[in-house]
């Protein structure tokens, strides 16, 4: 048979930083806001994300872009739109499995059907954790601000589930 894998063998090959590896994930959530001082809107949304993450010690940093399909209602008008976004986070770790973030992503196009289309900028955070390890849960809030939207302010709380894969050369 096999010979055991020695201790020093299995802590060569285990990934010494978990969070340092590449997702791809689906995301749900929910979006309120204001287009003006007047007008609400509110409506939820779906996507797509991906992205990598890199761990130095407790700190987590990283890129990502997403694609969100948004469903909303003003003033009793359903409007749809589309949002891709480019971004980055950084956190540290609550504990091995957990990890806190922050991050700000440029919404490099809103496209609203039959309005056109405007870029902004999303600030928020969110909390992310290991459910195994290569599949992770986070739930995260983003306050969005647009262009060419006069104090359009748009708040999101989304639920991602992603899944995790390992980059050679980026893993030990």
């Amino acid at each position: 048979g096999k010979a055991p894998v020695s201790r020093a063998e299995a802590e060569r090959i285990a990934p010494v930083n978990p969070w340092t590896s590449c997702y791809v994930g689906a995301s749900i959530g929910v979006t309120a806001g204001v287009m003006d001082p007047i007008f609400g809107l509110d409506g939820y949304q779906y996507g797509a994300a991906g992205g990598c993450d890199l761990q130095i010690d407790r700190i987590v940093l990283g890129g990502r872009v997403s694609y969100d399909w948004k469903k909303v209602e003003v003033v009793g008008t359903h409007i749809d739109a589309t949002a891709l976004a480019l971004g980055g986070r950084g956190g540290f770790l609550l504990n091995q499995w957990t990890l806190f973030y922050g991050a700000v992503d440029h919404i490099q196009k809103l496209k609203i059907d039959g309005l056109g289309d405007t870029s902004g900028l999303k600030v928020g955070g969110g909390l992310e954790t290991m459910l195994r390890p290569d599949v992770t849960l986070a739930l995260e809030y983003g306050r969005a601000t647009y262009d060419d939207i006069a104090d359009a302010r748009e708040h999101t709380f989304v639920a991602r589930l992603a899944y995790r894969f390992a980059v050679p050369g980026l893993n030990r």
